[in-house]
């Protein structure tokens, strides 16, 4: 992405990618609008999602915590940590 144009939507709800364009519409409803987008980068709320670990631990498998499971973090912060685990692999 580096070079291009990137636009944050916030408050929005992607309603369909079809690699060329998508489709978005406001949380709180009314019309839709259709962008050009070859790339949707979907960032969420900043809830935890540890529903795994329970299930990795009981089978003994290692795994490493990173972004929001850890702590509320940032995009770029969580894409660090994921970068720095694989790297250990």
């Amino acid at each position: 992405m580096a070079g291009k144009p990137f636009v944050y939507h916030v408050n929005s709800r992607v309603l369909k990618v079809d690699g060329q364009s998508a489709t978005l519409q406001s949380i709180h409803g009314g019309e839709t609008k259709t962008i050009n987008a070859d790339q949707v980068v979907f960032v969420s709320l900043n809830k935890p999602r540890d529903e795994l670990v329970s299930a990795l631990e009981s089978a003994s498998i290692p795994y490493t915590l990173v972004g929001d499971v850890r702590t509320p973090l940032f995009l770029v912060s969580a894409v660090a940590q994921g970068n720095e685990a694989g790297r250990i692999i």
